[in-house]
């Protein structure tokens, strides 16, 4: 056999390290710009060498095999150090650049994400992204992901990452004219919406016994918080009522997927708790109407990382282009402490 070098080997280990992340040679092949067949024969290559079966091959489906597994590991931990090696060589030059792998829920990538990314790649031309809508919670750390954004706080000990956070935006109650005309009788406060159908986001709240938890604050409270001032340069009173509320709730529908709840309360299905800035354009048009104007539910939205920010100064970038356009938004998702008029 002849001897294998040492830079072949560590092509093979990024090929098959790419087809392990993208679960088949078409999509890796396509990501690296490089044809199946030769994916194939690199990968096929590593594996002579090696004297092990790292992939198993059947005609349907595609997996690792146990060692295959742990070896996939170990190669992506090998690009890391050459990423981080290159982007050493690249802040010393103050360019950005190199691939980034960014992951947000499907909803926040099509509204929020997608308008901003042809401003950021004009900034930095240099800069690659990978554009990931996950409808599950992603493994940042294995899936190779080096920004993920999400809306509720990770275990962070002893894992590697490192979380900043983005802002806040709020959940309303909203139904449609129509619904709310047909049950106004019925609307009597925020506790008569038990009674009432309701459409419920699948991490809305924890579910036991088939019921959901919508928990809300009063406005005064997110007032406080921001240190917002009434107009008469006093602070914002106290409410008479109690300042955050929880409602127990039997939904008629649950999903993930805020395209699906929005489509349903529009058609009058029911009420539902929804971020603002995604009504936003619905209510503009009138087909939208927010419930009980004084009380919303608040979701901190963090950005999650794997890398030093400086050691890569491609994402640090990207993270802080990110705040500037978020900053930017006077009634966007993220503006901090946002109160509906």
């Amino acid at each position: 056999m002849k001897q294998h070098d040492i830079c072949d080997e560590l092509g093979d280990m990024a090929c098959f390290a790419a087809v392990a992340q993208y679960q088949g040679y078409t999509q890796a092949a396509r990501m690296l710009g490089l044809s199946k067949s030769f994916m194939s024969r690199r990968v096929a290559r590593l594996e002579e060498h090696l004297g092990v079966q790292l992939i198993k091959r059947t005609s349907r489906h595609f997996s690792l095999t146990e060692t295959g597994q742990q070896y996939a590991q170990q190669c992506n931990r090998m690009l890391e150090q050459a990423e981080m090696a290159r982007q050493v060589i690249s802040n010393v030059q103050n360019k950005p650049q190199g691939w980034l792998k960014v992951s947000a829920p499907v909803m926040m990538t099509q509204l929020l994400l997608a308008p901003m990314l042809p401003g950021f790649l004009q900034r930095y031309p240099d800069v690659h992204l990978e554009l990931l809508a996950a409808s599950h919670e992603v493994n940042i750390l294995q899936e190779g992901i080096d920004l993920a954004i999400c809306a509720r706080a990770l275990p962070l000990a002893d894992s590697g990452l490192r979380m900043r956070t983005l802002g806040q935006q709020q959940d309303i109650v909203v139904a449609s004219p129509a619904w709310i005309e047909k049950h106004k009788s019925q609307l009597t406060g925020l506790d008569s919406l038990s009674h009432l159908p309701t459409l419920v986001q699948a991490a809305a709240g924890a579910q036991a016994e088939g019921s959901v938890t919508w928990a809300l604050q009063h406005k005064a409270v997110l007032q406080r918080q921001a240190g917002r001032k009434g107009k008469a340069g006093q602070n914002h009173p106290l409410p008479a009522a109690p300042e955050r509320h929880r409602i127990r709730l039997a939904p008629y529908l649950v999903s993930n997927n805020l395209t699906v709840l929005i489509q349903a309360v529009l058609a009058g299905a029911g009420v539902a708790l929804l971020p603002q800035a995604f009504c936003q354009p619905e209510f503009e048009k009138g087909t939208l109407q927010q419930l009980f104007p004084e009380w919303s539910s608040p979701e901190t939205i963090y950005a999650v990382f794997a890398s030093r920010l400086d050691t890569s100064l491609a994402l640090k970038v990207f993270l802080e282009y990110l705040v500037e356009r978020l900053d930017a938004r006077p009634h966007g998702l993220f503006e901090k402490f946002y109160f509906a008029p």
